[in-house]
Parts: structure tokens; sequence; C-alpha cells
């Protein structure tokens, strides 16, 4: 699932005893899907495996509060097959707040994956190609302002480092200082949010290099109504520019989904449109895709959930585009 750097912290942990005058908190997550796709072998695999440790720290200044996070997961979805796993550690940050907001560095939450908030279907055929948001961010650094009025914006650099001019991995010998920008805000009134995101990353960094050393740029807007207290609609709309000084790939993706809750249970409903086009020609990448999902909360720490999804390819009929996705998870 997409997080969001406005929520600094994951809600609900253990509370472990005072490190270092810190007051330190345990907390992670597991959840284990069964995912069945079409023209492809049915799988068991581990959605989430998380876990890490978060506090906030005296600074000995008034009003003014230290805080740290270090998350780890266990990237052992698609090789429980073969036993074989590996750990990532996607949070790794430290800050300061206050009255005057937020600001962290280091590894940390990508804020500009708000305005994708109908990326919802497990495993969909979606969430693997059209929905192109990075979760993570590396080398950050970050300010989140306080709420005003309803309005949060938020900015934010990524300076990769390490890379030389005239190496292999820059062949065009410009490598900045700094590797990318983005900036967004949030605004919530009543039933109502909105949430506005910007990003640009340049060839040289890491983002532009695993997009095969190219520039890209990405904007994104997603509104949300709440009719009531169980019924919401939500819609999304996202632009990207990818160039690699040969090619230019864009990309357009628009969106529709609503939820409805009725006690523990969220039953779900999107829909996302998606066309690309490489040097001004649509590409047959382009497609169209709905779901349904459910959602039951055995309890604040443990829920049960399903979705379906069939995306229409232009290609025709590609592996993976029909997916049906079972699962547990328990957080703590």
């Amino acid at each position: 699932m997409k997080k969001s750097l406005i929520a600094l912290a994951v809600a609900s942990a253990l509370t472990v005893p005072a490190i270092a005058s810190a007051d330190a908190t345990l907390y992670g997550a597991v959840a284990v899907d069964g995912v069945f796709k079409n023209d492809t072998s049915a799988d068991i695999q581990v959605d989430d495996a998380i876990i890490g440790l978060k506090g906030d720290v005296d600074l000995g200044m008034d009003g003014v509060t230290g805080f740290f996070n270090i998350r780890t997961e266990l990237a052992a979805e698609g090789a429980i097959g073969s036993g074989g796993s590996s750990l990532t550690t996607d949070r790794a940050l430290v800050g300061i707040k206050g009255g005057f907001g937020v600001v962290q560095g280091g590894a940390m939450g990508n804020p500009v994956d708000a305005v994708e908030s109908l990326d919802r279907a497990y495993d969909s055929y979606s969430t693997d190609n059209w929905f192109l948001n990075p979760d993570d961010l590396q080398s950050a650094l970050a300010y989140v302002s306080p709420n005003m009025g309803g309005f949060t914006g938020y900015a934010g650099i990524v300076m990769d480092g390490g890379i030389e001019d005239g190496t292999v991995a820059t062949p065009s010998g410009d490598d900045e200082n700094v590797d990318g920008y983005l900036l967004g805000f949030n605004y919530a009134i009543g039933g109502f949010t909105a949430d506005v995101g910007y990003w640009d990353f340049d060839k040289e960094g890491t983002v532009g290099l695993s997009l095969g050393v190219a520039d890209a740029d990405y904007i994104g807007v997603s509104l949300d109504y709440a009719i009531n207290s169980n019924w919401s609609v939500t819609g999304n709309w996202a632009e990207s520019e990818v160039d690699d000084s040969v090619n230019k790939a864009e990309t357009q993706l628009w969106g529709l989904g609503t939820e409805y809750t009725m006690g523990k249970t969220v039953l779900g409903l999107t829909y996302v449109d998606f066309e690309a086009e490489l040097n001004g020609v649509k590409t047959n990448a382009s497609g169209d895709e709905w779901a349904l999902l459910a959602t039951h909360n055995l309890s604040n720490r443990a829920k049960v959930y399903a979705a379906y999804s069939d995306a229409d390819v232009d290609a025709g009929t590609v592996a993976g585009d029909s997916v049906l996705t079972i699962g547990y998870g328990l957080s703590f």
C-alpha cells in the first residue's frame, strides 16, 4: 500500500523501554496473499513483512522535538518458491518537528504517492504497470508545513551523490548536485480532500537510472469526497514524461473509485484508464481496468481482504491482466 510523508508514523504500535533518552516504539506488519493471475501459476506470497523502530527524542529546545524512524522490509514477494528473500531498508530518517512543521532527511516515503489514492487493487496489472510513482525516496531532504486551515504543503530534494562526470553511469557528463525535487500539498475541509503532487528527477539520479538513464517528471491530482460517514468517492488524474534524449515516453492516467463501509467491512470499486505514447504515437501499452475490493477488519490489528481486477490492454491478452487476490494481514 502506498505511504505518505504527511503521515509521519504508522499508527498503533508496541511501546518498548526508553532507549538513549528516546521514547522508542517497535512496530510492524505481516500479510500473506494467495494470488491467481491469468496465464500464470498460482502464488502464495508475502505482501508485507515489515518491522521498524521509531521514536521521539528530547532536544532540550522548547517546542522542538527530534524524531527517528528505521524500517526494514523482507522482500520475499516472488521468491518464496525457491526459498529466496532479501532485506531492504526503506525508512532510515531523522528529523525535527515543532510549530514550524517538520524537517527530515534520509530514506523516506514519497509524499507524492498521496495522489495515487486509487491504487487499491492488490497485485493488479495497473499497480505493476500504470501507477508510476516510486514508493520510496533515498538520500532525500523534505519539509512539511504545519496544518494551516486545512492546508498542508511539502517540498523536498533528492541528492544521490557518488556519481562522477564522464563515467559510464553518467554518459552526458552533466550530473547535478540536486538529482530531483518534489512539491505538493494536501487540503482538507469538511468531507472534501485534495492532494496535488509534482516531481522532477534528472537522468543521473537513482530514479533516472532506473528509467533507463532518462529525465522524468510527473504531476498528479487526487480528489476525494465523503458523501456521508459510510460512503466516499475518489478521482485521480496524472501525467508523466520520460525523456532519454532519443525517445520521449508520455503517459496519462485518470480513474474513479468509490468505497462503502458497513460496520467492519469496506467494499470498493475502481476504474482506471491509461494511455501511453512513444514519440507522440499511442502504444499498445494503453488500456483500462476495473476492480472490485473487499476488506473485513477482524480487529484494529487484523484483517482479511480480497480483490479482483481485470485489465483490457491494447496489446491483447497479457499474462497477469486478470488477477484475484485473497489475503490475511496482522499489524503490531
